[in-house]
């Protein structure tokens, strides 16, 4: 918590990255707010877990019906060259 809170007085309001405040008792309420507004998904950690950039405590959890993931391999797939016939 202590290292969320200097994050805060680093981050300038309205840029382009923004401080998100700690959602502690209603994880489950805003992953299903995630998933109604089609978005991919949250990442978590709890607030007492220690920040460790050798070993990460987060955790990803995705939206399983999010529309954009439905063959997003291939718009990242490397493009094959053409061969001419």
């Amino acid at each position: 918590m202590e290292r969320k809170a200097r994050l805060k007085k680093l981050l300038p309001e309205g840029g382009w990255l923004r401080y998100s405040e700690h959602i502690g008792a209603r994880g489950i309420d805003f992953f299903r707010v995630v998933c109604d507004h089609d978005l991919e998904g949250i990442v978590a950690k709890l607030k007492t877990a220690p920040y460790s950039p050798e070993r990460s405590t987060w955790l990803k959890i995705k939206n399983p019906n999010y529309s954009q993931a439905v063959d997003r391999h291939e718009r990242f797939a490397p493009k094959q060259p053409k061969i001419a016939a």
